[in-house]
């Protein structure tokens, strides 16, 4: 009989009564939407949300726990790899895998030559080839991930968390860190990870729990990777795959409102770092056109440094589109992840002003990490591999698996 090392019941404020089980020995996916509210459930667990600002009750191994910080949910064993980088930039990955658990030597003075041995032996673990002495800052952001990994095993963890780490991760570092999870299951311990990539879930967990606006849809046995993704979608939009997206007709004009060539773009925080290498896009009056890359990637300083032209806009998440509808100086806006954040019924709104906006003859590039969100609103689709363009996609002659073909055959930086 299984038993269960995390339990959490009845979660309320700011979630709407969800419950969460985790067995010993298994990987658990948590599957939803941006808005779900997954991510603090996720919190709760590892203690980023402190007890006094949720209500419901949390046990680990059998235990009620009042997590106040990380520190609390670290001393039963609970670890978490967060969706933000939690590396200090300028310390070396020996000196960020071992921060706040320094390797000391008597009288407390930190003994070096034992921290950079044993963080060769993690670093190792992860598959990463960069040395313990490169600075944090040298390294692409999903191999940082890597690093966080090697640091979050370092501390021997029980149950292991990743705060919606795999979404971040172009595809090898992203098996990799799974295999970093089939081996802490092989030894005992527990995965919890956050995700809304339903493939993903499928994928690599034993047991599927989906959230929505906060409440605990369903669980699914899914240990012979086979659960079905129709049902899953359904379960996590409340909606069929075919009715998550308003129809409307497609309204593409023949004039050209934005277009970049061969363009070069630099990561504004790594100088002499290159983001995108000979990108060119094409986007036409009354056109949504997509631009796709992994979480993490860099895809929204790319956008960001085509702005130019007073008839532009940026959107970030969850702004209110209505302005936009009776702003004609305005003919280009690029809506970076618009949905982020919102429940089933803002998304939906979200997408319908979006339509709208086509019938201004406005043109529209939509941001995200989202596939079959790109696939159900847009055009034309633009998708990137780390640093390169893998092509342009007609959203009506192209699907899901020929995309993520194209992704894994093409080059691109790691």
């Amino acid at each position: 009989m299984s038993e269960h090392i995390l339990e959490m019941k009845n979660m309320g404020e700011p979630l709407k009564g969800a419950d969460l089980t985790v067995e010993k020995g298994e990987i658990h996916a948590l599957l939803g939407e941006s808005g779900s509210l997954g991510s603090d459930l996720i919190r709760i667990a590892c203690g980023m949300l402190p007890y006094g600002k949720y209500s419901g009750e949390v046990r680990f191994e059998g235990r009620e726990c009042r997590f106040k910080s990380l520190k609390d949910a670290e001393n039963e064993g609970i670890v978490v790899i967060s969706r933000d980088s939690a590396l200090i930039p300028e310390l070396t990955i020996a000196e960020n895998l071992f921060l706040g658990n320094e390797q000391k030597k008597a009288l407390g003075v930190i003994d070096w030559k034992k921290t950079y041995e044993r963080a060769r032996e993690e670093i190792k673990k992860t598959g990463l080839r960069e040395g313990a002495g490169i600075k944090a800052k040298d390294l692409a952001r999903s191999k940082r991930k890597l690093v966080e990994a090697a640091r979050a095993l370092a501390k021997e963890p029980k149950l292991l968390i990743l705060e919606e780490t795999l979404s971040f991760l172009d595809e090898p570092d992203q098996k990799r860190i799974v295999e970093i999870l089939a081996e802490h299951k092989r030894n005992g311990g527990s995965s919890l990870f956050f995700t809304s990539d339903t493939a993903l879930a499928i994928a690599y967990a034993d047991r599927i729990t989906v959230i929505r606006d906060g409440r605990t849809v369903e669980t699914l046995d899914n240990s012979g990777r086979d659960a079905n993704e129709k049902k899953l979608v359904k379960a996590m939009t409340g909606k069929e795959e075919s009715f998550r997206f308003p129809a409307r007709e497609h309204n593409i004009g023949r004039k050209v409102l934005f277009q970049t060539e061969n363009k070069t773009v630099y990561d504004p925080e790594q100088p002499g770092r290159i983001l995108a290498k000979d990108l060119s896009m094409e986007v036409h009056q009354g056109e949504v056109t997509g631009f796709y890359g992994l979480k993490g990637s860099g895809k929204s300083e790319i956008m960001m440094s085509l702005l130019g032209s007073e008839d532009m806009a940026y959107v970030f998440s969850k702004d209110n589109f209505e302005q936009w509808l009776s702003r004609p100086e305005i003919n280009i806006l690029i809506l970076d992840e618009p949905a982020r954040e919102a429940t089933s019924a803002e998304r939906y709104d979200i997408y319908g002003c979006i339509n709208k906006l086509t019938t201004q003859e406005k043109a529209q590039i939509l941001v995200s990490s989202d596939l079959s969100e790109l696939l159900g609103m847009c055009d034309t689709v633009y998708v990137m591999k780390g640093d390169q363009p893998v092509g342009c996609f007609n959203t009506e002659e192209t699907t899901r698996e020929k995309i993520t073909s194209a992704i894994r055959s093409a080059g691109g930086r790691k």
